[in-house]
């Protein structure tokens, strides 16, 4: 997941600094289960988010970025590749039957960042990796660690600090649209037809299960 860091008032801001840079995570975010238009198929998606406290902050606050993955340990999964990096080690058998990604919150790492540049010129950092921090040294973060999930919500309200970008990606998502949308209420039952009655036009009573379903 790239951060485009830019100004509310179309200001540039400079990016964090490609490079190694000691990390902390600070917030974990289950935005829930969304829809790709691309792939054509729906997942369920968390955002790690790592504040770099050994650089200058910003007027807003502490630096930080965020990286978003599909919430997967499968064998392919960047998610699980990241992990391991970051880890150091690859997940036991034990673990891959469920790991409780909560355990990440205030871990340090160095995370390893790169630029790229966008069609419109824009310089954006993305995270690529993340390894062990060295070892006996633990950076201290400024940002409380903070858990947010989707399914929590018992209603359509969404904390004030959290950012305007993830606050828009939950609002995409199927737990967020059971939360707004209201329940469709079940159709009229048909008025009973005249046994006597012929219709040559109507259609046959299984008609509805001979079409075709476009998401089979």
């Amino acid at each position: 997941m790239s951060l485009i860091v830019t100004a509310k008032s179309g200001a540039d801001i400079e990016p964090v600094p490609e490079g190694l840079h000691l990390a902390v995570c600070v917030g974990l975010y289950d935005v829930g289960t969304i829809h790709s238009d691309l792939f054509g198929r729906d997942a369920r998606k968390v955002i790690l988010q790592f504040e770099f406290p050994e650089l200058p902050p910003l007027d807003s606050g502490p630096r930080i970025m965020s990286r978003q993955f599909t919430m997967s340990l499968n064998a392919k999964a960047k998610l699980r590749a990241f992990l391991e990096t970051w880890r150091g080690r690859k997940f036991t058998e034990q673990e891959l039957a469920g790991f409780d990604l909560e355990k990440l919150l205030g871990e340090p790492c160095q995370a390893q960042v790169m630029h790229s540049v966008k069609e419109d010129g824009r310089t954006s950092a993305n995270i690529t990796t993340a390894i062990p921090a060295p070892k006996g040294v633990r950076p201290v973060a400024s940002i409380k660690p903070y858990l947010f999930t989707v399914d929590a919500l018992t209603a359509p309200v969404l904390p004030d600090s959290m950012q305007e970008w993830i606050k828009e990606l939950v609002k995409t998502s199927a737990q967020w649209r059971a939360l707004t949308e209201s329940p469709k209420r079940a159709p009229a039952a048909a008025p009973p037809t005249d046994p006597d009655d012929d219709d040559v036009f109507g259609a046959a009573p299984d008609a509805a299960a001979e079409e075709s379903d476009p998401f089979v």
